[in-house]
């Protein structure tokens, strides 16, 4: 636990506790402690200012008990893990009336409030968040198989699943499964179907240091691991996130037969992600002489809100002189929707190639791409495919995972 932050009396308050409480609202950071710590609120006049209230609960935390300090830790570190994009647009995934949700704050007041008051959600969005920051790594790997199934899984189901794989994996400790349903999107005709599971199990012992009595003891200490596979029923796309491709290609094996009742087969499938958040910004393209590559223009930007329901698309037309950018302040000066707080969903690029004897004309090609992995790269030819992906990899858009 690094204590990084405010100087308080007897030792530091960690950053993150820090940056917690100066980014919740006051009438959020009351009804967490209201609910975790009735004793300080109580002795807090919530009427003084947001800022006085705010740099007394920093100084409070000093006097807390270590049990009490560390559960606070504990909770503040899970609640701001949740504020990024991934963890606000898991908990977005998971709401059934939205409304209030999206009235507070910001991702602060909104991922404590999911914890205070829906907590089993909270923990589901936790899951998704989890599958979502690991499968931009080399510990997930992406699977087809047979889509539209698994809408009635049952709890016999989901025993065999999980007596399978303790068999399959040789686990000798506890294990715990938890399955649950949602849609990737609130927007009803363009919502994905998704089965998220989580798999819970003991590892090996460890031995580890600790104090007893004030006495410095070993103890044996069996930590828990976790795997996690999604499943969207409407593309039959599965993604696991687990170590080890044997593990993930026999994790989805047990999958496919317990829970959605087939015994066919599947095709593991390349994972790439495309990361164009660098588009939003103008962009110098470089290229290499040999390529013949006359121009670079972005000519279309696709804009979203956190919610996926409500889109722009921008577009110019390939011969004007100004660039995109250039056109959004032109038409609409300080409203220009790259600085209203949206997200960038897609791009659409003109590689212009410089003419010669066979195409005295010369050759465009236009490379679509739409986060984080889809690219129309594989409908060109095998010559374009390889210079789009030479390029897109050069200018920061492609990862292969």
């Amino acid at each position: 636990m690094g204590f990084v932050g405010v100087p308080c009396r007897s030792y530091y308050i960690p950053e993150i506790i820090v940056r917690f409480i100066h980014n919740v609202s006051k009438e959020s950071l009351q009804n967490y402690l209201d609910s975790k710590f009735k004793p300080i609120s109580n002795n807090i006049d919530w009427c003084n200012p947001e800022n006085q209230i705010l740099d007394y609960v920093i100084e409070v935390l000093n006097g807390l008990k270590q049990e009490e300090f560390t559960s606070i830790y504990n909770d503040v570190e899970r609640i701001s893990e949740m504020t990024d994009e991934l963890g606000q647009s898991a908990l977005l995934s998971l709401m059934g009336n939205i409304e209030h949700y999206l009235s507070l704050k910001n991702g602060y007041d909104r991922a404590l409030w999911v914890f205070l008051n829906n907590y089993e959600l909270f923990c589901q969005a936790e899951a998704i968040r989890y599958t979502d920051y690991y499968r931009l790594g080399d510990m997930c790997d992406g699977f087809i198989v047979p889509k539209s199934l698994g809408a009635n899984i049952d709890l016999q189901q989901l025993y065999a699943f999980k007596e399978a794989i303790r068999d399959q994996f040789k686990y000798i400790g506890g294990i715990k499964v938890e399955l649950f349903k949602y849609n990737r999107s609130k927007c009803s005709n363009c919502a994905s179907r998704y089965i998220q599971i989580i798999i819970y199990f003991e590892g090996l012992a460890n031995n580890h240091l600790a104090f007893e009595d004030n006495k410095l003891v070993r103890k044996l200490i069996r930590s828990t691991k976790k795997r996690a596979l999604t499943y969207d029923s409407d593309s039959g796309y599965i993604e696991v996130v687990a170590e080890g491709k044997a593990y993930r290609e026999n994790l989805v094996k047990i999958f496919l037969v317990t829970l959605l009742g087939v015994k066919v087969g599947y095709e593991r499938i390349s994972l790439k992600r495309y990361d164009i958040t660098k588009l939003m910004y103008p962009y110098d393209f470089p290229t290499d002489l040999e390529d013949g590559i006359e121009s670079v223009k972005v000519t279309m930007l696709g804009l979203k809100t956190y919610d996926n329901c409500n889109k722009i698309t921008i577009e110019v037309a390939p011969e004007v002189d100004k660039n995109i950018y250039d056109k959004l302040k032109e038409w609409f000066d300080s409203n220009d929707p790259l600085t209203q707080g949206f997200l960038l969903d897609k791009v659409r690029l003109l590689i212009k190639f410089f003419s010669n004897k066979e195409n005295p004309n010369g050759v465009v090609l236009p490379l679509q791409i739409i986060s984080p992995n889809r690219c129309n790269l594989g409908s060109k030819t095998r010559k374009e495919q390889l210079i789009g992906e030479k390029y897109l990899a050069r200018w920061g858009l492609l990862e292969k995972l």
